[in-house]
């Protein structure tokens, strides 16, 4: 009896062995992220914060001239362009706004976009990806797939608080 128990336990040992040596250097690549408050954190924060679990470069914020909706009223109060290494085409952004509202209305703002491209054929420079978490919109590059993206999401998640 105790030999059998042993065979049918051997296989879920080695798995749970595999699992963890593998996940061991998972865990030790996690970089140390910075958390803020979602009322205090600026869009270039989030950005920089980004760029040590992603491969970002370039990363700039708008002047007002280049941006004149910068900081009217229901628009966003920071933002940041970026531009992933990996999918280098289309540049990403960071968008932060006064509350929740502003930044579910720009998201919504955006995928409205996204579908109207979408069908009209256009597929080049703009279909956007756009996630929002609190009062931050993040916009990515379409070009990258859907589990990427999400890492994204779930990388914001821990720096906006």
């Amino acid at each position: 009896m105790k030999r059998n128990m042993c065979k049918k336990m051997l296989p879920v040992l080695i798995a749970a062995l595999f699992t963890l040596l593998f996940s061991i250097p998972a865990m030790a690549a996690t970089p140390k992220l910075k958390s803020y408050p979602s009322s205090k954190v600026t869009a270039k924060q989030i950005a920089t914060e980004l760029s040590k679990a992603f491969k970002i470069n370039r990363i700039t914020t708008p002047s007002k001239k280049q941006a004149p909706q910068y900081g009217e009223p229901n628009y966003y109060k920071t933002k940041a362009n970026f531009y992933d290494k990996k999918y280098s085409k289309v540049y990403c952004s960071v968008e932060v706004f006064r509350d929740a509202y502003d930044a579910a209305t720009r998201c919504g703002e955006l995928r409205s976009y996204r579908f109207v491209y979408t069908l009209l054929g256009i597929t080049e420079d703009v279909p956007f990806t756009a996630y929002r978490y609190k009062n931050v919109v993040v916009r990515l590059n379409n070009k990258m797939p859907q589990k990427y993206a999400i890492q994204y999401y779930n990388t914001l998640k821990k720096i906006v608080k």
